[in-house]
């Protein structure tokens, strides 16, 4: 696993240090750090969040796929949640979720890209 270098220019030994604190306690508490960020983002903790994902069967709950691969390690399906209410719906893989965002902001999109798909299935 590479590493991402600190960046030293213009930077006072005091920041420094701490953006070294910070690394080094995220690093050693990883899964404490990712129980806030789930309830911070999402408002559910790990054990909802587990409860969802084996009511779908650790599946997407659009494609039915496993999380797959990416950058040479598997991720965990993402919560998908309405921005307005904070509600989470159900549990997403990436590709799904990014398109997912995208028809949403613009349900428009969504005919642009079959009638593109029309045009170039050949």
């Amino acid at each position: 696993m590479t590493r991402k270098r600190l960046n030293t220019k213009n930077v006072s030994a005091m920041v420094l240090k701490r953006r070294i604190r910070h690394r080094k306690y995220y690093h050693e508490n990883k899964e404490k750090h990712r129980q806030y960020m789930f309830k911070y983002l999402y408002g559910i903790d790990l054990k909802q969040y587990q409860e969802i994902e084996d009511g779908q069967n650790g599946v997407c709950a659009i494609c039915g796929e496993f999380p797959s691969p990416r950058k040479g390690h598997i991720t965990a399906l993402l919560p998908d949640h309405n921005h307005t209410t904070g509600k989470v719906r159900a549990l997403l893989c990436h590709r799904c979720n990014v398109a997912l965002g995208k028809i949403e902001k613009n349900p428009a999109l969504t005919i642009k890209m079959f009638e593109y798909l029309d045009k170039h299935k050949n």
